[in-house]
């Protein structure tokens, strides 16, 4: 009778901690990214500016802050923004001050030392559960028309490597 009694504990134990283990794994399926910033800028002040400092704060909502592999962005048709692009040209940083918003023209010495303060996107652990993603816009090509679609942040949490896309706002206004 004690064998049995043993056993049910054992199973009622074993079943309670599996339920247990796939309410959380389910729990952290759902947590991503969101963008809580909107930032955009007049298509000619990039015309008129070499570099335009675009920040875009994203949010992790869960507890465990994940590791950026890789951002990237993708245009309309589904291919990836080349950083070789003839009309323009996109650099993904992070400004651990979150302090940049739209920085352009003659900076000031604080806002050249943000600017010489941020860090690159890749391989980015995240220390607090928002960051400012910075896009260091160069228009190589005036005539630009706006293509872009998203963003395809590559991330580490719990051991698991994660893709999401995160939609890319207009952020040039004509």
């Amino acid at each position: 009778m004690k064998k049995i009694k043993r056993w049910c504990l054992g199973l009622i134990v074993a079943v309670i901690g599996l339920v247990g283990y796939f309410v959380v794994e389910a729990a952290s399926e759902d947590v991503e990214f969101t963008s809580v910033s909107h930032a955009g800028v007049q298509h000619s002040l990039l015309v008129e500016n070499e570099y335009v400092y675009i920040g875009k704060n994203l949010k992790w909502p869960g507890e465990d802050l994940p590791v950026i592999h890789n951002v990237s962005i993708l245009t309309k048709e589904g291919e990836e923004l080349d950083s070789q692009n003839d009309h323009i040209q996109i650099e993904l940083l992070v400004d651990d001050s979150q302090q940049t918003q739209i920085l352009y023209g003659e900076l000031s010495d604080e806002q050249t030392e943000i600017v010489a303060n941020y860090e690159k996107l890749q391989d980015y652990q995240m220390t607090e559960p928002q960051m400012t993603m910075v896009m260091q816009v160069k228009l190589k090509n005036p005539q630009y028309q706006y293509h872009l679609d998203s963003l395809n942040i590559e991330y580490t949490i719990d051991g698991k490597t994660r893709t999401q896309q995160l939609p890319l706002k207009n952020f040039i206004f004509h």
